[in-house]
């Protein structure tokens, strides 16, 4: 081969190498920009995302709120649990002590004894739980009761499988609502 003809060659080379990386740019540059539009559906999709969930979050505060009040609006009308009339009742009592805190949604008082009432729009299981957890610290966030007989229970417009019979067992009474009305379940309620 002559050097004119490794030129050629060399200069063949060199023309398809060009036209190569000119599309390999024009790839790259096309891969940028699908890329970047890709990354900028995902940070709408994540920020739609956020929102749907503050608005389900508020949703379920809102109905846990309504039945806040339909339960203390029920027994400040009738404040009577399982045939104890109660003189006074208060909601949203809150406490704060050595770095915890506790909050009863509903407390009747009568002079001796009080009904602790936690309400839940849908009451599941772990409720239960929460409820012995402020029922074993009540006594000291609230030493002022310390010789009043304390009743606890639950308050729900539904209650899964199953939480009902929970309840019962643990000795605690059921608030549920009946239509218009407040139903009343004080099956195997103690004092505590």
């Amino acid at each position: 081969m002559t050097d004119q003809e490794l030129k050629e060659v060399l200069a063949g080379f060199a023309a398809e190498n060009a036209a190569g990386f000119a599309a390999l740019r024009e790839a790259q540059t096309r891969t940028e920009k699908v890329v970047a539009a890709h990354t900028q559906s995902i940070k709408d999709s994540r920020t739609e995302l956020i929102s749907s969930k503050e608005e389900v979050t508020g949703m379920g505060k809102s109905q846990g709120m309504v039945a806040e009040d339909f339960f203390y609006n029920s027994l400040s009308h009738d404040p009577t649990v399982a045939g104890i009339h109660y003189d006074s009742v208060t909601r949203g009592l809150e406490r704060s002590k050595h770095g915890k805190s506790t909050e009863i949604d509903i407390l009747l008082e009568n002079g001796n004894c009080l009904a602790m009432t936690e309400v839940k729009h849908r009451v599941r299981a772990k409720d239960i739980v929460q409820v012995q957890k402020t029922l074993a610290s009540f006594r000291d966030f609230f030493p002022q009761y310390k010789g009043y007989k304390v009743y606890a229970g639950i308050a729900g417009f539904s209650f899964d499988d199953g939480v009902v019979s929970q309840a019962h067992e643990q000795g605690f009474f059921v608030l549920k609502r009946k239509g218009d009305l407040l139903e009343v379940d004080a099956q195997g309620m103690r004092a505590f």
